[in-house]
């Protein structure tokens, strides 16, 4: 059966009231406060947060969305019809910072929350609907089974929080999955501050992570690093190589990447 073109975005909109000022108030804009929000659908998430806000940027990709958007005439919205995976905060904002929101769609949960990394210094605060799946291996920490590159990547640079839970019933059409509101709040300083490289660094990870049953040791040879090349980075970290990527604690991550780096 051919997907609409809804589903086809991935797109599950939430109208519910009371939920909708429950996110509203775990963002807690401020009058001169500007929000980017990405996906606004339907527009019930961005009439609310323009009550609050000074501005409000909405992004909506659907140009089927467009027209209803445009008939809200709220008068601090200006709305964008965009990718948010193909645009840059900078070029699209005239402040230092913003808070970015949104009821992601599932297919770009992932995607977006590595350009969030990139972006990073134009982020204020980050507050997204999207699967709690994904939420969890956001907020999960070393030694659990969801622990990967996203976690890394997203922590070292952001607090992650799952504010709260909502089953499928939230939403039209409902998804088959549940969803959670992960808020972000930036660190002062990187938790691995001497990374240098980002993309390199998020090559490193997710090579660690590219075979996830296999040892440390493994996943190494695999990236392509000799034996002695590993036994002696894993020597000045202090790593045990039969144990799997999962268990390591950020720090010893990133003494591997510095050891192993020419």
């Amino acid at each position: 059966m051919k997907k609409s073109r809804r589903h086809a975005l991935g797109q599950h909109f939430l109208k519910n009231p009371r939920i909708l000022s429950k996110i509203v108030a775990s963002i807690a804009p401020g009058a001169h406060d500007t929000i980017v929000e990405v996906g606004a659908g339907e527009g019930h998430l961005t009439s609310l947060l323009a009550e609050k806000a000074g501005h409000v940027i909405a992004l909506e990709k659907d140009p089927r969305l467009i027209p209803g958007l445009r008939e809200m005439k709220l008068s601090n919205v200006s709305l964008l019809e965009v990718d948010v995976l193909t645009v840059r905060l900078r070029d699209i904002i005239s402040v230092p910072r913003v808070t970015v929101v949104g009821n992601l769609p599932y297919a770009i949960s992932s995607p977006f929350l590595y350009k969030l990394i990139e972006e990073r210094e134009a982020v204020q605060a980050g507050h997204f609907l999207l699967q709690k799946e994904v939420a969890e291996r956001v907020w999960s920490l070393p030694g659990s089974k969801k622990f990967g590159p996203l976690s890394i990547l997203v922590q070292n640079h952001f607090h992650p929080r799952i504010a709260f839970s909502l089953g499928p019933g939230a939403f039209s059409p409902p998804p088959r999955v549940d969803s959670a509101l992960l808020s972000l709040t930036p660190r002062t300083q990187a938790l691995a501050p001497s990374v240098r490289e980002e993309s390199d660094f998020r090559k490193f990870v997710h090579g660690l992570f590219l075979q996830r049953r296999k040892t440390l040791g493994n996943n190494l040879k695999h990236m392509g690093w000799t034996q002695a090349e590993i036994e002696d980075a894993s020597r000045r970290c202090g790593i045990d190589l039969g144990n799997r990527s999962e268990q390591l604690a950020l720090d010893r991550i990133v003494c591997l990447y510095e050891a192993l780096s020419p």
